[in-house]
């Protein structure tokens, strides 16, 4: 019988073909040699499918699985988990790179200090220039603790915990973190929705439900490139993210991570509102629509009731509790000419960056 390997790397992929070919090299090409390599082809319809199938043919350790009906990042990943035997889970995504030491380097602090989850550091890559290196380094927890080569016990800390879905510094990303298996089972069978945006701040909800301790290392372990900046408004985004918070309600959240919860519900809702002006030019009557709509059908009402309660000094927090739309997107309005300006500076340099250096 063949022995299980060590690490399950799992990488889910759609219509991927101009990414994965280096993506999958970076895999390959790895110091520690005991992992497998899972391939989740969500429906794809160019040539990716193929190339992993002519690479799968010269490597033994790749495993594909292929669905037609198309499942989106989270529920593929989910399956990715359930096709997997290893003791470790790694998650990449189809356009990202791993440095060739990496599933070393968490492989050994997860031998050393038998902790749930080793999450790494990572460089964040936009265009071909501009880049920063994220390795918590300076990055505190609520204890006011260093977070790098630091152990954080979730049982002797739950604030911590839910500190991973509020807006902490702390990456909410699957990516980047190597986790125990059997830590996994409650994700495994989950019943999922099918999310295209937040599946990483979901699925991450659920599993972090098992985790009891994590460590924090700043040795880079994973090359995140950017998509970029998009010209379309993502509409599907307040009704992912509204799965989010039902998620995050049903859990019994302690007051400070309610707190965090709610206020990144508010900054969903407000990044949206100001992209439908940014990108689309939305007019005013449109705006309306929108605001009244979530004030009614989703759970834009009891964020702004939870902060009414909270004694919050927010305009835009007043002028939906008096249902004042109008004052509302003159507030917005406001904000948005600011970040339209700041937008083209930044497409500016972008392109200065990327044409010159």
């Amino acid at each position: 019988m063949k022995k299980n390997s060590e690490i399950s790397v799992i990488v889910c992929f759609k219509n991927a073909e101009k990414t994965i070919k280096s993506t999958l090299e970076s895999i390959l090409n790895q110091t520690f040699k005991d992992f497998e390599l899972i391939l989740i082809d969500d429906n794809s319809e160019d040539s990716s499918l193929e190339f992993c199938k002519e690479l799968q043919k010269k490597n033994n350790n790749i495993r594909i699985v292929s669905f037609s009906n198309s499942l989106k990042p989270l529920k593929a990943r989910q399956e990715g988990v359930r096709n997997s035997n290893s003791k470790y889970i790694f998650f990449c995504d189809a356009d990202d790179i791993l440095p060739s030491n990496s599933l070393e380097v968490l492989h050994d602090i997860a031998t050393e200090t038998d902790v749930d989850v080793v999450c790494g550091g990572f460089q964040y890559v936009i265009g071909r220039k501009l880049n920063f290196v994220y390795d918590f380094k300076n990055v505190l927890n609520f204890d006011g603790k260093l977070i790098n080569d630091l152990i954080v016990n979730f049982k002797e800390n739950e604030k911590t915990k839910y500190s991973f879905f509020g807006g902490h510094s702390i990456p909410i990303s699957f990516w980047g973190k190597l986790f125990r298996r059997d830590k996994l089972i409650d994700f495994e069978k989950a019943d999922l929705p099918y999310l295209h945006n937040f599946d990483d701040t979901y699925g991450n909800f659920i599993i972090f439900n098992s985790i009891k301790s994590i460590y924090f290392t700043p040795k880079l372990v994973y090359k995140y490139y950017h998509g970029g900046f998009t010209s379309n408004v993502n509409h599907d985004i307040l009704k992912d993210f509204d799965k989010v918070y039902l998620l995050r309600k049903n859990n019994n959240l302690n007051e400070q991570s309610k707190n965090l919860s709610n206020l990144e519900y508010f900054n969903v809702f407000i990044s949206y509102i100001e992209n439908c002006m940014i990108v689309e030019n939305t007019k005013k009557q449109d705006i309306h629509h929108i605001v009244n709509k979530h004030l009614k059908d989703g759970y834009l009402n009891e964020v702004v009731e939870y902060f009414l309660n909270v004694n919050t000094n927010n305009d835009l927090i007043k002028s939906l509790s008096c249902n004042d739309i109008d004052a509302f997107e003159k507030e917005i309005r406001k904000s948005v000419e600011s970040k339209k300006l700041k937008r083209k500076l930044t497409r500016l340099s972008l392109s200065f960056i990327n044409k010159f250096l």
